[in-house]
């Protein structure tokens, strides 16, 4: 989204917020629940009149304490609104759903990054960001064709010193004031020597500024023992990509590290995720757009995630990858949001630029990316590796 009315831009948003009587919230999985705690317990207020889910199952049951509608039972009256309460590899899918339904966005619907992070900013004052990632280390051990952090173009992986990344997050949570995701990623974390020392640091200052608190692994790396003893102590949840069926010859070592993992008892802090394919972004052909295409593509894109480093966001973290990879370079003034700058008169302007919102409207890696999932049709077996 391009910037026309800086630290603005959802005046007219906030002003239809305050008009409702009736909240539903639409999906009631693990997203849903979020949402609902943070309404209920920070963000409050609000009549949360109930769940609507796509899951026939869950219809006419309590979830939560919510009692769940189908589609069908929710209708467009006055004061009556929508909040998609999950992060969808569907979104446009559920955009036109919304609409066939009467629901429109920023209308009487909003998905939950925005409404949220509105929310809090126009009536408390606050930032909210629905999910950040940090990456403490580029490297990794796996060569997979299709990396989504672009990993096979990196010619000298990076380490952060620690002490620099103890700063970045201080900084980080002197801006942001909650988070629903914070999640360490890679690279592969757990090549960073300090990783543990890492996650003691975020859980023992800063756990009760996040809902959940996360870490993700490709499942190939031994934990050291260390790792686990502090796993096992923090309230954080462990990531696991599972790609057994992808890596024939490491299949017995993520065996061998799911079961360690899976001895810590964490419950559902601990999730093995299976993919059967994965996008790619990139060497594809997308065309030449101009700049109301960029703009319009990249509106389209939905990607959900940002990434933080060296005191900056960046707008798009694939972008962040790409360019860490040495392929194109970021316009910084463009797609950048440095927390070093950031005084509190400035937190609609932060709000709106997590958001999507930058000067041009897009980022410089749009030219070349095929984009975030249901725009791209570049579908590709999941952690192939190179040969």
């Amino acid at each position: 989204m391009k910037w026309n009315n800086k630290g603005r831009e959802f005046d007219a948003d906030f002003e239809r917020i305050k008009k409702i009587k009736r909240l539903f919230l639409f999906g009631s999985g693990h997203d849903g629940k979020m949402v609902l705690k943070l309404l209920q317990e920070r963000y409050t207020g609000l009549n949360i009149a109930g769940y609507i889910d796509n899951c026939e199952d869950k219809w006419h049951t309590t979830v939560n304490g919510l009692y769940v509608y189908s589609p069908n039972e929710i209708k467009p009256e006055e004061g009556t609104c929508i909040v998609v309460s999950f992060v969808s590899e569907l979104t446009n899918a559920i955009d036109n759903q919304l609409e066939k339904m009467g629901f429109h966005l920023r209308e009487n619907a909003w998905h939950f990054e925005q409404f949220l992070s509105i929310y809090a900013s126009y009536a408390f004052d606050e930032v909210f960001f629905s999910s950040i990632c940090i990456l403490p280390t580029d490297a990794c051990n796996l060569n997979c064709k299709a990396c989504l952090n672009f990993t096979k173009y990196i010619k000298h992986f990076t380490h952060q010193p620690m002490e620099k990344l103890k700063n970045e997050i201080d900084l980080y949570f002197k801006c942001v004031d909650y988070t629903g995701l914070f999640f360490i990623s890679g690279g592969e974390p757990l090549l960073y020597a300090q990783l543990p020392e890492l996650i003691e640091y975020i859980d023992e200052n800063y756990r009760e500024k996040m809902y959940e608190f996360g870490v993700v692994t490709n499942g190939t790396v031994k934990p050291s023992e260390r790792l686990m003893d502090v796993l096992k102590k923090a309230s954080i949840r462990l990531t696991v990509d599972d790609y057994r069926d992808s890596i024939p010859d490491k299949q017995d070592m993520i065996s061998k590290n799911i079961e360690a993992y899976e001895s810590l008892e964490k419950g559902d802090d601990l999730l093995v995720r299976k993919y059967d394919e994965w996008i790619s972004l990139f060497p594809h052909p997308v065309g030449c757009w101009d700049e109301d295409a960029l703009i319009k593509r990249y509106d389209m894109c939905h990607c959900p995630w940002q990434e933080y480093k060296n005191g900056m966001l960046y707008s798009c973290n694939y972008a962040s990858f790409a360019y860490n990879a040495g392929k194109d370079a970021p316009d910084m003034d463009n797609e950048t949001f440095s927390l070093c700058e950031y005084e509190p008169n400035k937190r609609n302007e932060l709000v709106e630029f997590r958001l999507g919102f930058t000067n041009k409207g897009y980022v410089e890696f749009c030219k070349e990316c095929a984009g975030y999932m249901d725009i791209n049709p570049y579908k590709v077996k999941a952690a192939e590796q190179e040969m």
